[in-house]
Parts: C-alpha cells; sequence; structure tokens
C-alpha cells in the first residue's frame, strides 16, 4: 500500500487516509523528546565552561590574618606607609616563623632583610627629589623595628608556619582554571588569583605554575563547550529551520557525541588527578563537577535520541 509522509506529526498515513494511531503516538513522544533533549542540552553546555571546582578553606586568608603591613601605631597614614606595605609583611612574616623549627632565622637576619627590602623599593623611584627622602624613611622604619619589634619576634610562632599544621587543616581551592601549588613546608606557596603565594615572603611570584594535566582538562573542557554549542545548533536547525535535511542530523549526532567524549575525558582526568593528591589534604568538590558530568551525560543521551529519530525515519 503507498504512504505518504506528514512533516507536522513525523508520522505515515496510508492512502486512503486511514491515521495509523500507534505510529503517529510514537513519532509524536519522539518530536517531544527530541525538543526537550535539546532544551536539556543547551542548558548542561554552559557549566562545562566552568568545570571541577574544588572548594575549601583560602590558604591566604588564614596567613593573612597574622600580617598588617606597616602597623604604624593609631592607624597613622604615615609616609611612606603604602610604599613600602610588602616590605612589611614580608618582615612579618620573618618574624612570625623564624624561630619555628622549619625556618630558624634570626632577629637580625629579618631586620636585615626588611632593611634591604625597603632599599630595593626606593631604588625603584626615577625622581632623586623623591628616592632621597624615601631612603630616609626607610632608615626611620628600620631603627623603628629594630629598637621595639623584640616583643613581637619572641612571640609564639603562629600555626602556619608548620607544614604538618598546613597539611592538615587546610582545605585545598582550586579549579580548572587555575594550578595548584600544595599549601606545604616543601614548595611554601599557594595560590593567589592564579599566582603562587611564597608563605616565607608574603609576594606573588611572576610566573604561573600550570601542570601539564590542567592544560589537558582546560582544552578539553573547551572542546567540548565548542562542540556541544555546534550540536544545540544542529538540532535546533533540523527541528525548526532544515527538518528533511539529514546532513544536519548526523552533524548533531556527531558533535553530541563527540561532545560528550570531551568531557567525559576531562572529567575523567582531573578525578584521577585530585584523588593522587595527599590522603590529609582534605577537600570538596564544588557542584559544578556535577553539572559537569550531567552536561556529560546529556551530551550522549541526547545524541542517543537523534540516533533512534533517524533510524525511525
Amino acid at each position: 500500500m503507498r504512504r505518504k509522509y506528514d512533516t507536522s506529526t513525523l508520522a505515515c498515513f496510508n492512502h486512503l487516509g486511514l491515521n495509523n494511531e500507534l505510529g503517529v503516538y510514537s513519532h509524536r513522544l519522539y518530536s517531544q523528546l527530541f525538543r526537550a533533549m535539546v532544551a536539556i542540552l543547551s542548558i548542561f553546555t554552559l557549566p562545562c565552561l566552568f568545570p571541577f571546582i574544588v572548594v575549601g578553606q583560602n590558604c591566604n586568608e588564614a596567613i593573612e590574618g597574622w600580617v598588617n603591613g606597616c602597623s604604624i601605631p593609631f592607624g597613622i597614614d604615615f609616609f611612606y606607609k603604602e610604599r613600602f606595605k610588602l616590605a612589611c609583611n614580608k618582615h612579618d612574616h620573618c618574624y612570625n616563623c623564624a624561630r619555628h623549627a622549619d625556618f630558624l632565622k634570626t632577629r637580625a637576619f629579618c631586620d636585615d632583610q626588611f632593611k634591604a627590602n625597603m632599599k630595593k623599593t626606593c631604588n625603584q623611584i626615577q625622581n632623586p627629589l623623591i628616592r632621597g627622602p624615601c631612603t630616609m624613611f626607610a632608615k626611620l622604619y628600620f631603627k623603628a623595628v629594630h629598637k621595639l619589634g623584640v616583643f613581637f619576634f619572641e612571640q609564639k610562632p603562629p600555626p602556619y608556619c608548620s607544614s604538618t599544621w598546613r597539611f592538615q587543616y587546610y582545605k585545598r581551592y582550586s579549579s580548572a582554571w587555575e594550578s595548584i601549588v600544595y599549601c606545604g613546608n616543601r614548595h611554601r606557596k599557594r595560590l593567589n588569583h592564579g599566582r603562587p603565594y611564597d608563605v616565607n615572603s608574603g609576594t606573588r611570584a611572576d610566573y604561573m605554575c600550570i601542570e601539564d594535566w590542567f592544560k589537558a582538562v582546560q582544552a578539553m573542557s573547551i572542546l567540548g563547550f565548542l562542540v556541544l554549542i555546534v550540536a544545540v545548533v544542529m538540532t535546533v536547525l533540523k527541528l525548526f529551520v532544515m527538518k528533511d535535511n539529514k546532513p544536519v542530523l548526523f552533524a548533531g549526532i556527531g558533535t553530541s557525541f563527540a561532545g560528550g567524549i570531551f568531557i567525559l575525558i576531562a572529567v575523567a582526568v582531573y578525578a584521577a588527578k585530585m584523588n593522587d593528591l595527599p590522603t590529609n589534604i582534605d577537600f570538596d568538590y564544588h557542584f559544578a563537577f556535577a553539572f559537569s558530568i550531567i552536561a556529560m551525560i546529556t551530551a550522549f543521551a541526547a545524541g542517543v535520541v537523534m540516533l533512534v529519530g533517524t533510524m525511525k525515519e
């Protein structure tokens, strides 16, 4: 019996006009499911740009609580107080941890380092009319610390000076878009806006420290995101513009599976590397990690739905 194709319901009718109700119901169900998969795929595509966040206590928060810059009494905004802030923070760190077994520095070492850092700051000033007063006030700061700082030097070292304490009590904060450096005494560095943070000096390094496997995770995530955008565009074209164009549907199927595979690789590599961390470092996965997994599952499901639809047609 000759049959004709109804594009509005994606169903076949016999030539006499008798409706094959089972076929209509089946194709309508597929059409609705197809549209739903497009919406779901679109929703879960975006989180692929923000994947795999591990949240916890930021190492810098606890450490920064033990430094206060150039702490002039009564909060007086003294000359060069802001300019010498970095040198003052380094000096605070040196005083805090100098007597700890992991550091063992003398008070003279910390004071001399403080003086040298301020002098270096002043030497960077090009104008001699400003550089001269800067050097004078650097000597004033040094004398004040040298005369009055003995009380602070003799205080008990804060907990962060101990590598064991940092490994045991700090939770790690990281994402696939920032490098990870352990908050341990071995490296004495942590992340601060994508740059390693030197606990001993209180400074940020001028280089990025990104592991190769992080770059791979980032690349796979970006590829997955871009490919899934293509999949969404292809499925929308198939639904509303090129309903009878099978190459568009094939492109949608291929990009859905490809996007899912890219995300799968990124998730697998990231999870495997995170599990290689020392067992005494505590961390929790952010909800974005779950969203990335859901996006991967949705991408595969969308590809299967479109593949089944192609076989039915």
